[in-house]
């Protein structure tokens, strides 16, 4: 008997049965599951992306606020300053307005004509 590639016999028919039985056992109880928790993953990823995005969106708008509430006290800073920069110039003007006129007038304790 001659051995040939293409000659069928029962051994290649029980290895082609058993091929297809680990096959559809890995298939069942592998593959599957496998899958399963694959497309779970994913979707997990997928919120976690958008959480993230949503994330990114608040703090810009809170960055932007922060900006703007800066900005607005940086401006209520500066007229504080200016306002009392002009109540100081005022006072320093009346207070010399005051003094020029008087300075012959004696302090107390001081002789007059002495």
């Amino acid at each position: 008997m001659t051995a040939s590639f293409f000659n069928l016999n029962a051994t290649f028919a029980v290895e082609l049965g058993v091929f297809l039985v680990v096959l559809a056992v890995l298939g069942r109880f592998v593959i599957k599951p496998l899958q399963s928790a694959m497309r779970r993953r994913q979707a997990e990823i997928d919120d976690s992306l958008a959480k993230a995005s949503r994330v990114e969106e608040l703090l810009a708008a809170a960055e932007s606020d922060y900006q703007a509430t800066l900005n607005q006290a940086r401006l209520e800073a500066r007229r504080i300053i200016e306002t009392a920069q002009c109540m100081a110039d005022n006072s320093s003007r009346h207070a010399s307005d005051r003094t020029t006129p008087n300075a012959a007038v004696a302090t107390r304790g001081q002789r007059i004509g002495a």
